[in-house]
């Protein structure tokens, strides 16, 4: 069984219900609990940020985890926009919005990589976004995130744009998004395992 199957089959099956809070009528699961619950089953593990300053000035953060046992390893990417309390992108953040974004992305991370967490996404209660209307297109900074991840996985764009039957990015809809970032981020993944074990080309 990969690392992979393991790690989701495990906390994918972790109840959270316990540990969750509500902020502005949305349902959270905080990053201590969620780095303390991953940390209970796979404690070798380790994240870092990075931010990408838009046009807009507002700000993107990416969070790079990597969770390890063994001889094994897994790495995970997540992007999220730095929001206000009404979940809107911030125009010129401060250091404190930008960690809060940081600890957020961190939570959807872990939750994207291992399942933990993943029904507070699934239903009415978004921790990190607004309820998405399935037939609204993805916005700016989405688009942005894919096009960042596109350019890290070197994925042909016309190709990726095919699959998903859109003709630019900005006519994808936003229940297909988490989808498209999954992919990439599988990629992302095996390309990262080729290069450690000397097969990139």
């Amino acid at each position: 069984m990969s690392i992979e199957k393991r790690v989701w089959d495990t906390l994918s099956a972790v109840d959270v219900s316990s540990f969750t809070e509500q902020k502005q009528g949305l349902t959270y699961l905080s990053w201590a609990h969620s780095y303390s619950l991953l940390c209970q089953h796979f404690p070798v593990n380790s994240y870092e940020f990075s931010e990408t300053w838009l046009p807009d000035n507002t700000v993107m953060v990416e969070c790079r985890l990597v969770i390890r046992e063994g001889e094994e390893s897994m790495t995970r990417m997540g992007w999220l926009p730095v929001l206000d309390y009404r979940n809107k992108a911030i125009s010129n953040p401060d250091s404190f919005a930008i960690n809060t974004a940081r600890m957020r992305c961190l939570t959807k991370t872990i939750s994207l990589a291992t399942g933990l967490g993943m029904g507070l996404y699934a239903g009415s209660d978004l921790p990190v976004a607004e309820v998405l209307t399935k037939d609204e297109t993805i916005d700016a900074i989405q688009v942005k995130s894919l096009e960042n991840m596109i350019a890290v996985t070197s994925t042909d764009l016309d190709r990726f744009l095919s699959a998903y039957n859109i003709d630019a990015l900005a006519s994808m809809k936003k229940s297909r998004f988490d989808h498209a970032v999954e992919t990439l981020n599988r990629k992302h993944q095996r390309q990262v395992e080729e290069a450690e074990n000397g097969t990139a080309d």
